[in-house]
């Protein structure tokens, strides 16, 4: 009879579970030990942890972008986003990165360029973006593959490998303001190479970095492509327009995740050596290249004027443009006003016409043609609104409904949200009196001069019955009433105080240039 000697093993505690011993040293060959280790420290190495909180442990040196030097030096610096690509690398290799993020960063004096290395980190970069950024190596690119021409020195950075180097993204202090010069810019002069967007469509794109100031008009819905390469990326077009043109800009990969800070007919881009896509059965597109630059409201005088065309603009053109605030037009003021003057609708377009800066309130006495409610009913257009996102038209029979191109993006900020609609106003005809005429939906009713006008409030009209609707119109038509209206020409200066998207549609010493109706009387 053999005798069993006991192992080693046998006189420490086991790490992991054992399978039950029977004695037989047939089966104790078979026993599962521990070798010393825990899941989490065997995790740990195959997983390493990511630094979130880091702390400096050297001194880096404040610097601003155009005194980088190539070389070996612990320097931080910040800069904007102004173009961003992700480069995938996969490995199988623990740690090793998974992919690469080549950013383009600017400051007031000048640009370079950062890869931004990541293993387990998702980084949630946005175009426009304020970023801070620490590294102990500035390198020179050679060639295209390392940093694009426009911005050759570049800087390395692995923070979840590396303790020397480090990001950080500014949400809650970045205030818009810095950051915000063009490179190149010198003030009260002429930005260089800066051209008209119909110039640079005509032939101005083969200027070398030429320039293009323009403004968003709307925002498309995102779509998912596969390339040939069977990798999956996202884009959304963009139509944009300046003084002369309009056309489309696509945003590829993570620049189409800047689209939710955009406002129609508000943001205003300068982009730099945009790359130009002619087709004949469309109309030309943009789009950004590795050279390419895009710049969010730069703080150049020309930001300005872009964006009070834009405005006035989208006014004119806006399928249901909202009463203009108090700082525009004082109803308490008009109303309280001892100076009752009636006005004919000659007379409105006479004082228009000879003093367009000029602010004007009355009363006119009009007669209604016909009302439109039962068909709007129908076709469920009986309210109506812009988007403030994507500036497209929203139209139901509700106060309150989706944008369907905003639903189609519901991984987006806001994407699905509901749209606050108004009353359309080509519910109202024509108005007419005894020297002209006036469409209805070319005037801007209040909420309370429709309430008036109808005897109800614009929500209990909504839920009305046909029946109650087609009364409505038949009792109104050819029914005389006044309008207390006001007058804001468009003869201002300002332009930088508001947006659609961002409110109340106005900007600070803006006008209207429509007929506002404030009030009703039979």
């Amino acid at each position: 009879m053999s005798s069993t000697f006991p192992s080693v093993q046998s006189f420490f505690q086991p790490t992991f579970a054992s399978i039950s011993r029977s004695g037989s040293s047939s089966e104790l060959g078979k026993d599962l030990t521990g070798d010393g280790f825990s899941a989490e420290d065997v995790n740990s190495v195959i997983n390493p942890p990511v630094n979130t909180n880091w702390t400096p442990t050297r001194d880096y040196e404040e610097t601003d972008i155009a005194d980088l030097v190539p070389g070996p030096r612990c320097v931080t610096f910040m800069g904007r986003i102004v173009n961003v690509f992700d480069l995938v690398t996969p490995s199988k290799k623990p740690k090793a990165a998974k992919g690469c993020l080549k950013m383009v960063l600017r400051d007031d004096t000048g640009t370079v360029t950062v890869r931004l290395w990541y293993a387990k980190t998702v980084y949630t970069l946005r175009l426009g973006q304020l970023v801070s950024v620490w590294t102990q190596h500035i390198s020179n690119g050679d060639h295209a593959s390392l940093a694009p021409s426009n911005a050759p020195l570049f800087a390395s950075v692995f923070p979840e490998r590396e303790r020397l180097c480090h990001i950080m993204v500014h949400v809650r202090s970045d205030d818009g303001r810095l950051c915000k010069i063009p490179k190149g810019y010198i003030e009260g002069q002429h930005l260089s190479k800066l051209m008209t967007l119909r110039s640079y469509l005509d032939g101005g794109h083969e200027v070398e970095e030429g320039r293009v100031l323009v403004c968003v008009e709307s925002i498309g819905a995102k779509k998912t492509i596969t390339n040939k390469q069977n990798t999956t990326t996202t884009l959304t077009p963009l139509t944009i327009f300046d003084t002369t043109t309009s056309c489309t800009l696509t945003l590829f990969a993570h620049a189409p995740s800047s689209t939710p800070l955009f406002h129609p007919s508000h943001t205003i881009l300068l982009l730099t050596s945009p790359s130009l896509h002619l087709s004949p059965n469309s109309t030309p597109s943009l789009t950004l290249s590795q050279t390419s630059t895009l710049d969010i409201n730069p703080a150049i005088p020309a930001t300005t004027h872009l964006r009070t065309y834009a405005l006035h603009r989208a006014i004119q053109s806006h399928i249901n443009p909202p009463f203009p605030p108090q700082h525009i037009f004082n109803i308490h003021a008009a109303a309280s006003s001892a100076l009752r003057i009636r006005y004919t609708l000659a007379d409105i377009d006479a004082a228009a016409r000879a003093n367009p800066a000029d602010t004007l309130s009355g009363y006119v006495s009009v007669l209604i043609s016909r009302v439109c409610l039962v068909r709007l009913r129908r076709r469920c257009m009986l309210m109506c609104a812009a988007c403030p996102r994507c500036g497209v038209g929203v139209y139901a029979s509700a106060v309150v409904a989706a944008c369907s191109r905003c639903e189609e993006d519901n991984d987006d900020d806001d994407g699905g949200q509901g749209v606050a609609l108004a009353l359309n106003p080509d519910v109202l005809g024509e108005v007419v009196d005894e020297t002209g005429c006036l469409r209805g939906g070319k005037a801007v009713f209040s909420e309370e001069a429709w309430g008036q006008l109808f005897g109800r409030s614009v929500g209990e009209l909504v839920g009305c019955e046909v029946e109650v609707l087609r009364y409505l119109e038949e009792r109104m038509a050819g029914v005389r009433v006044t309008l207390c209206f006001g007058w804001v020409g468009g003869g201002g200066g300002g332009g930088g105080g508001g947006g659609y998207g961002r409110g109340d549609g106005y900007g600070e010493g803006e006008g209207v240039g429509r007929l506002l109706v404030w009030g009703v009387r039979a």
